[in-house]
């Protein structure tokens, strides 16, 4: 089963989204700060399929921590979450990345599907 690196620095969010997708049969590592999803994906053996990150955290932005973890881990995908207007997000993101963007709240069935979708896009290349 895919491996997922989820980053976000609200415990409540993180524990509701760990549940939903280990739920689903995906393996969850689970960062708080950008610095840990970093030391993370620099220490997990195995493939990381896709991070899901927050847009908005403290440090570094969500994009820039995809580019970071990426640049080691070509083929990982990556799904952006936030709760902040579209506005603010569309300042962070580019074009491209905005087509794997969840406006927080979200149902999870909106999360699970998405995360599906782009690890079935993954398959498919």
């Amino acid at each position: 089963m895919e491996t997922i690196l989820l980053v976000d620095d609200d415990e409540s969010v993180r524990a509701v989204l760990r549940e939903s997708l280990e739920q689903q049969g995906y393996t969850v590592l689970v960062a708080r700060v950008n610095s840990e999803a970093l030391l993370m994906a620099r220490r997990h053996e195995g493939p990381i399929h896709l991070m899901v990150a927050d847009v908005m955290m403290p440090g570094i932005n969500g994009r820039e921590l995809a580019s970071m973890v990426t640049s080691s881990r070509p083929h990982m995908k990556v799904l952006y979450i936030s709760g902040y207007p579209l506005e603010v997000v569309r300042e962070k993101l580019r074009d491209p990345d905005m087509a794997n963007f969840l406006q927080k709240p979200f149902p999870i069935e909106s999360l699970v599907s998405k995360v599906r979708e782009l690890l079935r896009a993954d398959s498919q290349s």
